[in-house]
């Protein structure tokens, strides 16, 4: 699984936190979302935006999904630990919510980055 991510980007953070809250094996590619080329657009379905994970199939084709959204709802269906993002639990939910918040949150995405540069 390969994610194309910028470090600044919460919706690509979201994503990245996901993987590496499931512990999911990926790599990481750092990608600059304004430098515009062809090989971008095919790999982002022509959206330019990331993230973007790429899935390789038993054919051994590459998949892209794009939109953070869409990512997080494939990941939580991949087997992986951690807590389920759609779970009906209320504790669950509330973890849900602040799982989503962080992204946000500029102050938590400079921790993020630093967690993901140790890593």
């Amino acid at each position: 699984m390969k994610l194309h991510s910028a470090w600044y980007c919460p919706f690509a953070q979201r994503a990245w936190m996901t993987l590496i809250h499931k512990n999911i094996p990926f790599e990481y590619i750092e990608t600059d979302p304004y430098l515009i080329t062809d090989e971008w657009l095919e790999i982002s379905q022509n959206t330019g935006q990331v993230p973007v994970l790429m899935q390789e199939s038993s054919a051994g084709h590459e998949t892209s999904i794009v939109d953070s959204n869409t990512i997080l709802k494939f990941l939580d269906q991949h087997e992986g630990e951690g807590f389920s993002l759609s779970s009906n639990g209320f504790q669950n939910q509330d973890d849900t919510r602040h799982f989503g918040i962080c992204a946000a949150d500029a102050k938590k995405q400079r921790k993020f980055r630093a967690l993901f540069l140790r890593r």
